[in-house]
């Protein structure tokens, strides 16, 4: 026979998880931006690997045209970062995004300022970020926090 404190304790318990899985629980859109990202990140990095290590290897190109390899390089990587954070439900990686959306709206004014693509960039770099704010992943970012204890 079990007793009613055992017994009120493990209906509590099993209520607590079933509650909490919804929450946590990744949503959609969040696992399908932080698969894109990842894979535009580490794709980007390996596709360009071999001829920025040719760049910088045989002292090619001037010292601004090495410099924005390194820079495009840091920012893949760092996109790369932050789809690994959306995908562990970490909220700092929803910061470190906006900066790397930043970023490749400035490389999209750097080399000549195109408006049109400016304005494209942005409209998906907004479009991102506002799926990646919304309420439901908000809650989401919010009690992996709440799990984890930060």
């Amino acid at each position: 026979m079990e007793s009613p404190l055992n017994s009120s304790m493990s209906s509590s318990s099993s209520s607590l998880p079933s509650s909490l899985s919804v929450v946590l629980k990744r949503p959609r859109v969040v696992t399908l931006i932080a698969l894109l990202l990842g894979l535009i990140g580490v794709g980007a990095n390996a596709y360009f690997a071999l001829d920025t290590v040719h760049i910088l290897s045989r002292g090619r190109g001037t010292w601004l045209d090495r410099s924005f390899m390194l820079y495009l390089h840091l920012l893949w990587l760092a996109l790369a970062v932050a789809a690994w954070g959306l995908w562990r439900g970490a909220r700092w990686s929803r910061n470190l995004l906006v900066a790397c959306f930043l970023g490749l709206l400035l490389i999209t004014t750097f080399p000549s300022f195109d408006l049109e693509m400016l304005v494209t960039h942005g409209f998906f770099y907004c479009l991102i970020l506002w799926l990646v704010f919304r309420p439901v992943p908000n809650a989401y970012f919010a009690a992996r926090a709440k799990a984890v204890g930060h």
